[in-house]
């Protein structure tokens, strides 16, 4: 009676050293349909399983040159080959290799001499159940990615929501004025009404280029297209302007500023515009965030080997659950105050890009009603680290401190 094996499943690999006993298996599987492959070596199973693994072998535990059970050791061992069914063939007087067998992560084992009928039930059992085992993969594999595609839908939705929402606030302004401008036809112009239609108008004009701007921005990074203009850069004078454009905002919350810098200054090959742009959605959102009253405090310091920033907030923070997701494009906590603020959501996912650019990284810490902090990693080029620990030696040696440029003391001279 033939036994029928699965499409799909039926890639099987003798490794006998036996020639007789080899052709044999292999004739009496290939008369059900099963593609076989066969070997007479150790190493040559090896290199048949690394160039195509097959859906399962049939592996002599005595072979010439390696002992059958290392080499299921060696493939239960992988990831790529560990949930290949193995069926060992051992003497019948040698139980001690079938246990080794077995405990290499052997599926299954025959004794010689055996039944043919009995081989091909064995193989037709295993690769049901590895068949049922991919199957589950694949099913898994599917899964994830229809979540990840509805995670993508969900994005896409919420992008249009958001997007449309931010374009038209400031087109119904200049709609609304430009309304009132046509009904001003005809009769005597009032200044005053032309003067603040003009400023609002201005202002929206404005917001949709900003929005424009942001959305320009994001895609140009996120396709890696954008190439960095590193120049030599201080630190303290970026973080000054970058507060600077925001004073108004701080005013206008009620939110204090404060600045956390080092005496000395804190240099590094940057682009200063793209680390300008980062800086300002993190404080304006630290601004943005905050409670009338509160206080955002921006800081820098010159590690050696890298440069650190910090900017936090003593806001409404962000929950836990979604601490991790903050980064991502177009997402917004679910936060109220968070909606009420509007923006596209797009201010930290450029500023991960940017950092990340730089060979940086990027932080988040926050608690719910208590505040969020972020933490900006910038690793300098090898030259300008040189050049730094240099520097903080020289500083060390000369207040007669041990001559350890990477030392805590080192670092702490730089510091101040």
């Amino acid at each position: 009676m033939a036994i029928q094996p699965a499409a799909r499943f039926q890639d099987i690999l003798v490794v006998e050293d036996d020639e007789v006993l080899r052709e044999l298996i292999a004739l009496q599987l290939g008369n059900q349909g099963y593609k076989v492959r066969q070997v007479g070596t150790g190493n040559a199973a090896l290199r048949q399983v690394a160039d195509k693994p097959p859906d399962l072998i049939i592996l002599d535990i005595n072979l010439p040159d390696l002992a059958g059970w290392e080499i299921c050791a060696s493939l239960k061992a992988e990831a790529r080959t560990q949930v290949i069914p193995i069926i060992i063939l051992t003497a019948m007087d040698s139980p001690s290799d079938r246990w080794k067998g077995l405990e290499a992560g052997a599926d299954d084992y025959l004794a010689k001499p055996f039944r043919s009928q009995e081989l091909l039930i064995r193989v037709r059992s295993l690769l049901r159940m590895y068949h049922l085992y991919r199957s589950q993969i694949e099913a898994e594999q599917l899964r994830i990615r229809l979540e990840a595609q509805q995670d993508a839908d969900r994005l896409k939705e919420s992008f249009v929501a958001i997007v449309s929402h931010e374009l038209r606030t400031p087109l119904t302004v200049l709609k609304g004025y430009l309304g009132l401008l046509g009904g001003l036809r005809g009769q005597p112009s009032s200044v005053k009404v032309l003067e603040d239609s003009l400023n609002d108008m201005s202002g929206a004009l404005s917001q949709l280029e900003s929005l424009i701007q942001e959305l320009l921005d994001y895609s140009r990074l996120s396709a890696g297209v954008l190439t960095l203009r590193r120049r030599p850069l201080e630190f303290r004078e970026l973080i000054r302007k970058v507060l600077s454009g925001l004073a108004w905002a701080a005013d206008e919350k009620g939110v204090r500023v404060e600045l956390d810098f080092p005496r000395r200054e804190v240099r590094m090959r940057a682009d200063s515009e793209r680390l300008s742009q980062a800086l300002h959605h993190l404080v304006e959102n630290a601004i943005k965030f905050s409670h009338p009253g509160g206080r955002v405090v921006v800081g820098c310091r010159d590690r050696g080997s890298h440069i650190l920033i910090r900017v936090q907030d003593e806001g409404v923070g962000i929950p836990p659950e979604e601490i991790q997701r903050i980064f991502d494009p177009f997402y917004q906590t679910s936060d109220y105050l968070t909606r009420k603020e509007g923006g596209v959501g797009l201010g930290l996912a450029t500023t991960r890009h940017i950092v990340a650019d730089h060979g940086g990284e990027i932080r988040a810490r926050s608690r719910p009603g208590e505040g969020t902090s972020f933490l900006i990693r910038l690793p300098r080029s090898y030259s300008d680290a040189r050049e730094v620990l240099t520097r903080l030696r020289r500083r060390t040696v000369e207040a007669g401190q041990p001559e350890d440029p990477l030392s805590t003391e080192a670092l702490e001279v730089e510091k101040e």
